[in-house]
């Protein structure tokens, strides 16, 4: 692995981490990244894609562990009604993720060559960001002064959770995010901004832990592809940045978009996608 190897798996795991918890799509960003730095024959289409979904478990395991007491279910300290309602929130996490893992599955494991060429490809990425940053306005522009009917977490109904793990399934497209797929998915469902804003960083985190586990089987088990010493450090150096970053920028971005629109994040998307395109044109 050369310098320039090291600086660009640091900086997968920054760039994603940091895209993670915004309604920017943190895959677009990583695939632009690559998109710049080109591929290499350790950095191929494959093992770019198992990067970023260790950089996403990274992200994962920092909100996990930046909220631990909040999804603790086996906590003493708390009463029997916070553990039900911990239980409930756990749940409800998990149930949003089963349209995703199923379609995932099917994608990563039966379908990996129109994964990696289709789904996420530049263009696939650049289509996403301009046309869900299109809907994001509309979706504002509706629910704006709209009174939420709900609340709380423990308001938002089973079958409400599995419509919007529809809403999340969006996610195994290169330009679509869980978190801006759940949080304008529950708005539309008349919640709060507080509610959406949460409930879409808690059900991030079995999509990033589903995606991990399948990319995994798929290039070691699959594949049979060795896990060499450059390929270890590479997928420990994209963990390690998406954590580092999400530690930090987690609390604030949810404190953001419990208060604001994201019609700011839309017009970056669209802005971005249209980037993407003038990239991939010109690098392809």
């Amino acid at each position: 692995m050369t310098f320039v190897d090291y600086i660009r798996m640091i900086l997968t795991g920054l760039f994603s981490g940091a895209a993670r918890w915004l309604p920017v799509s943190d895959s677009a960003h990583a695939i632009l990244l690559n998109k710049l730095f080109g591929n290499t024959s350790l950095y191929d289409d494959r093992f770019l894609m198992l990067c970023y979904a260790a950089a996403g478990l990274g992200s994962a395991f920092a909100l996990v562990f930046t909220f631990f007491n909040k999804l603790n279910v086996f906590s003493q300290y708390k009463t029997e009604d916070q553990k039900r309602n911990t239980k409930d929130l756990v749940g409800k996490m998990f149930l949003s993720g089963v349209p995703f893992t199923v379609l995932e599955a099917v994608f990563e494991l039966l379908l990996p060559r129109f994964t990696e060429k289709v789904l996420m490809s530049p263009f696939m990425a650049a289509t996403v960001l301009i046309l869900y940053g299109i809907f994001m306005l509309i979706a504002e522009r509706k629910i704006k002064n709209k009174e939420a009917d709900v609340l709380r977490m423990s308001q938002l109904s089973w079958r409400t959770v599995l419509f919007l793990g529809l809403f999340g399934a969006c996610a195994v497209l290169s330009g679509a995010g869980t978190v801006e797929m759940i949080l304008i998915g529950t708005l539309l469902f008349s919640a709060s901004r507080y509610v959406a804003a949460e409930f879409s960083f808690y059900a991030a985190v079995p999509q990033a832990i589903v995606l991990a586990v399948l990319r995994a089987v798929r290039y070691f088990a699959i594949d049979r592809v060795p896990l060499t010493g450059p390929r270890a450090f590479s997928l420990l150096a994209a963990f390690a940045g998406a954590a580092i970053i999400s530690f930090t920028l987690t609390r604030p971005c949810l404190h953001m978009l419990k208060r604001r629109s994201t019609n700011v994040f839309a017009v970056y998307r669209i802005i971005l996608g249209v980037l993407a395109i003038v990239i991939a044109a010109v690098t392809a």
